[in-house]
């Protein structure tokens, strides 16, 4: 007998595209595929937010080719990938652009608060869009000598005009780690953070570090919590397009349950038993102080603890 294979369950992950890179560097394949009839051009407008139908159902508004005469020339277009007989692009708009003086139906939205009511194919492409998109608005000069740099292979390059160097999307690594000691898990609160909400700490992987490594320091320095990378197990990964994340979700077994809170990175941290953490999930866990809650569906954490409860 086969187990069946573990699908990744966040959103963002999974993208349904092929990424056909070979095509990238082909500009001719890329003008046809655009001006073709399965052309699908996913819109951002200058807050990176993305354009979705309003009726009949929530959903991202895929625009055909010809919808890149209401942009202009100049505007940004990142090739995707394709899925069977569609090819599908990304399309960032300039902040004076008025979707109501467009013959255009749809609203745009923050797709941070609205992956989570779209389809996992429909987020999953928007947010490589975002990303893609994001990094081009933040990268437009060279890191080496300065000089204005310029997009190439449908968007997958950036080229300095001066030097020749070479840039490539920027991909930050974290670790994000779901503590746990027999029958309870560490949760900690910024104070950012929605009044009453616990979740997974988190932290960037320093360079000359491994994921695992990361995981045990991370939860040392914000907590307090002793733990040994060997007993780090790495779940799943979600790509965060806000702006170009890739979290790395881990369960590790704490050796220490003592927690002394840096302040500077938190404002609490407890242990909480799965009991009391299955209530978190289920809409509140009442106290005195309120009801607690871990973050929604959207949030890697709340998959890493999804998965905790369910072992």
């Amino acid at each position: 007998m086969t187990s069946s294979p573990r699908i990744n369950p966040n959103v963002f992950a999974n993208l349904p595209l092929d990424r056909a890179a070979h095509h990238r560097a082909d500009s001719v394949w890329i003008e046809a595929a655009l001006n073709g009839p399965g052309a699908r051009i996913v819109v951002f407008n200058a807050q990176r937010q993305v354009l979705t139908e309003t009726d009949p159902v929530f959903a991202v508004k895929w625009l055909k080719s010809d919808a890149r005469n209401f942009f202009g020339a100049g505007a940004p277009l990142m090739f995707l990938g394709v899925m069977g007989d569609e090819t599908y692009f990304a399309l960032g708009i300039g902040k004076d652009f008025n979707l109501e003086s467009q013959a255009l139906a749809g609203a745009f939205t923050d797709l941070r608060f609205g992956a989570n009511n779209l389809s996992r194919n429909d987020s999953a492409i928007a947010g490589l869009g975002a990303w893609l998109l994001d990094w081009h608005a933040r990268h437009g000069f060279c890191a080496k000598c300065g000089a204005e740099s310029q997009a190439v292979d449908a968007g997958w390059k950036r080229v300095c005009g001066s030097c020749k160097t070479e840039h490539f999307p920027r991909v930050d690594p974290v670790a994000i780690m779901l503590a746990t000691r027999g029958d309870t898990c560490l949760l900690g609160r910024q104070s950012m953070f929605p009044k009453g909400m616990f979740s997974a700490l988190a932290g960037f992987v320093e360079p000359g570090e491994t994921v695992e490594e990361a995981c045990v320091r991370e939860l040392l320095e914000e907590s307090g919590i002793k733990a040994q990378a060997g007993n780090v197990r790495y779940l799943f990964a979600q790509p965060w397009p806000f702006p170009s994340s890739l979290m790395f979700g881990l369960h590790v077994e704490a050796d220490s349950d003592a927690i002394t809170v840096d302040p500077s990175e938190l404002e609490e941290a407890r242990w909480f038993t799965k009991a009391e953490v299955r209530e978190m999930c289920a809409g509140g866990l009442q106290t005195t102080d309120g009801p607690l809650f871990v973050p929604p569906g959207i949030a890697v954490a709340r998959c890493l603890i999804d998965a905790w409860l369910a072992e």
